[in-house]
Formats: structure tokens, sequence, C-alpha cells
């Protein structure tokens, strides 16, 4: 009886879609193997997250999915999406809240972005908010040493600079800093950088999302 081995061609007999083929499924592979880990333990984070509304809810579900599904999610080759990790900077003293004018969005954003070999998203978020400020001060909120998940937003990033369309699945966080008046508007994506109040906040045309985070860590400060 031939083996299993001699039932397939060899790799110079095979065509190339078979061989790209066969270089995916060696990547999935490789890929469940390292990042099976990473992704349990963020598979857990989710299951204990108190999501706020529906939209929310159904962001939790789509990203425990993909996570189950595509496990090169960590890093921008994967084609679907990827994790990204954003942070909300706070001022709690004058309880306020750092947003970032994106150049080529157009709005008010929180701080953040894509990994650079992190395989946790608190720490993408923590690298995103250090660079984008300027701020080396920054600490997790409400816990300084143990980063708490405060939001969960997966968006769709349309087709351009030749990219697919793809999901951003974003976790979110909040900091807080000693020296608010020591911003730097460094990033090249930053149009400008301003602290809001919360009822500035409310006058602004944020994404949902956005304001969503911006309420949550409003509460967490101790306001209504």
């Amino acid at each position: 009886m031939a083996s299993y081995h001699t039932a397939f061609p060899m790799w110079q007999e095979r065509s190339n879609e078979q061989k790209i083929e066969l270089l995916r499924d060696l990547v999935s592979e490789l890929s469940q193997y390292v990042l099976h880990q990473p992704t349990s333990l963020l598979l857990q984070v989710l299951e204990k997250h108190q999501c706020e509304d529906d939209e929310e809810q159904d962001s939790v579900t789509l990203i425990k999915k993909m996570l189950r599904e595509y496990p090169n999610l960590w890093f921008q080759s994967c084609e679907v999406g990827h994790i990204t990790g954003s942070g909300l900077i706070l001022d709690t003293t004058n309880k306020k809240f750092l947003l970032m004018h994106h150049k080529k969005l157009l709005r008010w954003l929180q701080m953040g972005g894509h990994g650079e070999s992190e395989l946790d998203p608190a720490h993408i978020a923590l690298r995103e908010a250090v660079e984008e400020s300027g701020l080396p001060d920054l600490r997790f909120f409400p816990d300084v040493g143990y980063p708490t998940l405060l939001d969960v937003d997966a968006h769709i990033i349309p087709a351009g600079q030749n990219r697919p369309q793809h999901y951003h699945l974003d976790f979110r966080y909040a900091f807080y800093t000693g020296s608010p008046d020591q911003v730097r508007c460094l990033h090249s994506e930053a149009k400008d950088l301003r602290w809001f109040s919360f009822a500035e906040v409310a006058d602004l045309d944020l994404n949902p999302s956005t304001f969503r985070l911006i309420s949550k860590a409003n509460r967490l400060m101790g306001n209504s």
C-alpha cells in the first residue's frame, strides 16, 4: 500500500496555486502553535468583559469567532483583519480627556494603532498612547499595575493602499498622566491634540463607540 505522503506530488511537481495553498496551511498551523497561549488568554478576557450595549456585544461576539478561525489575527498580514489596541488618556485631576484629531479621518479619536510584535493589546495601547501623546508617565487606569479592558470595538476599514477591506478589532484601555501640560503632537497622523471636559466632548461629532469609551472612563473617574 502506498504511504500517505506518496499520495501527494512533491513540491517541485506542484502548481503555483498548490504551493500557495500549502504555504497558507503551514502559516496557519504555525500561528496556532505559537499564538495558542495569547489567543486563549484574550478569549478569557472577552468572556469576562461586560458590554455596555448591543453594538459592543456584537463586536465581542465577532472577535471571539475570528480569534478561533484566524490564528494570525495578531499581525497586519492577516487579510481579513487584525487586533489593534487603543487608549484614552485621562487628566484625573481636572476630569479631562485627551483626544487626537486624525488628519485623514478628520475626527477626534483616542490614541491607538497596530501591534509591533506585542501579543497583548494592552501593551499595544500603551505604546501607541506614549508615542502619539509624548507623555512618558502614562499608567493604566483605574489600576496602575493591571490593565483593565474598558471597551471593545470591531469596525471595518475600507480597501486602500493595496489592502483589501478588513476589520480592526480594537481593545480599548484607559491611562492617566500626572503631567497633562507636557502633551506633544508628535505623530504624523495627528493634526492636533487637545484636552476636553466631558461637557465639551458631548458637543463633538464623535463616533458612537468613541463616545461610549469616554462615557465609561468618565464614570470611572467618579462622574455621573
